[in-house]
């Protein structure tokens, strides 16, 4: 029977149970399945939940690890008090996000996802009943002040308005591709799903979450997903390709889907300039916020975002005015980059653009290690990581940090 390496390594080199509360692991498996919950208690869209509960993870884990993310965690608020010249509010929470991150990425592996079975199917489950509810209209009212309730930001409907699709648990659709990936991932690694063909279900709920949410980012994350299927198993990268172009002619979906999907069917110049422009800011703001980075030797610091994504802009010569997001609202406010490694090298310059190469190499070189159903949700992690994941979304950061904690290995009982 296939298992999965659920120990943890002790203080005296040997291995232990894991001893965290099932109550914990729950929070945590809930922070991280619906991220945008933030039961309007947070101002953002951003939820804290995994964080809070990484924070207590760490009272039932070696204390000498304890000290050792404590003693970083206080060297990071020591340097932003006294070093940094920035608003404190902007300081406290980039501060916030990143220690948050740390704990997420530290205390994952000590989370014991086997023991989570029920409210694994039972999260899925209630993922699909909702989206089905908002792409057919069913019980819209009772279903939005349900989502009222969960979160700052959601519709009970498809946003067929402006050309997009259901968004599921989440603040939009863009949202519900990000999550889906971790959803399927999670079923992977907990072992629920298993038989000869048990990936499949997970290949088969990240399409259909791609199409139903009918996601630019979505669309992008799934090709790259698919990428290493042409070196296993081109049966299913045929079979995904083909869906996910002949979805628009089988059911009744936002016209953005066939627009973006005619931009990967026509590789040339023109239509990378497109989608470099209608992504609104995320690629510009990443690629602008990299090339930054590598010419600046100055440190700014968490928070220094809101000032230097404007530099980045006027080093890469972009006029943010004709990006898509701005040119349709005509309003203008500094935005993140859209990507965790390239918000880091913003904000440290040179710097953390080095520790992102650094982790970048290190990251790559874990691919031979681990088993090759695994293979194509740590690619995908990486590159939404460089490029298409906030600081703010710990989905693909989980898939990141088990990979290099050693725990993608399956094994025979």
């Amino acid at each position: 029977m296939l298992r999965l390496k659920t120990n943890v390594a002790s203080e005296s080199g040997h291995t232990k149970q894991n001893t965290i509360p099932l109550f914990l692991s729950f929070l945590f498996l809930f922070g991280i399945f619906f991220s945008s919950v933030t039961f309007n208690v947070t101002p953002g869209e951003t939820s804290a939940i995994s964080g809070l509960a990484s924070a207590l993870i760490l009272f039932y884990i070696p204390i000498r690890d304890v000290f050792r993310v404590f003693i970083i965690a206080s060297f990071s608020a020591i340097f932003c008090y006294v070093f940094v010249n920035q608003n404190l509010p902007e300081i406290v929470k980039q501060l916030f996000a990143y220690i948050q991150i740390l704990l997420v990425f530290y205390t994952i592996r000590f989370v014991d996802f086997e023991k989570l079975e029920l409210i694994i199917r039972l999260m899925i489950a209630v993922n699909l009943i909702v989206c089905f509810m908002q792409f057919f209209n069913l019980g819209t009212v009772y279903l939005q002040t349900i989502l009222d309730i969960l979160m700052s930001r959601s519709s009970a409907t498809a946003l067929v308005d402006i050309g997009r699709g259901v968004s599921g648990v989440t603040s939009e659709p863009s949202h519900l591709a990000l999550a889906a990936f971790l959803q399927a991932f999670i079923l992977l690694y907990s072992g629920l799903l298993r038989g000869r063909d048990y990936s499949y279900f997970c290949y088969i709920y990240i399409l259909l979450m791609v199409i139903l949410s009918s996601s630019g980012t979505g669309v992008t994350l799934l090709i790259i997903f698919l990428i290493p299927f042409a070196f296993s198993n081109r049966k299913v990268l045929f079979l995904a390709l083909g869906l996910l172009f002949l979805a628009p002619l089988l059911i009744d979906l936002p016209d953005r889907l066939t627009s973006i999907l005619s931009y990967f069917t026509e590789i040339n110049w023109d239509s990378a300039v497109d989608v470099f422009y209608l992504s609104g800011f995320r690629f510009p703001s990443v690629l602008s916020s990299y090339a930054y980075s590598f010419s600046e030797i100055t440190i700014g610091g968490p928070g220094s975002w809101f000032t230097r994504i404007i530099e980045a802009y006027d080093y890469m010569g972009i006029d943010y005015k004709t990006l898509g997001h701005f040119a349709d609202t005509n309003d203008w406010a500094p935005t993140k980059p859209m990507a965790l490694f390239a918000n880091i090298s913003l904000e440290f310059g040179i710097l953390g653009l080095f520790f992102s190469l650094i982790l970048l190499i290190r990251s790559l070189k874990r691919i031979p290690y681990l088993d090759l159903k695994f293979h194509p949700y740590y690619f995908v992690s990486i590159f939404a990581l460089y490029f298409l994941s906030t600081a703010g979304n710990p989905e693909f950061l989980v898939i990141f940090a088990l990979a290099l904690a050693g725990n993608l290995n399956i094994h025979n009982e």
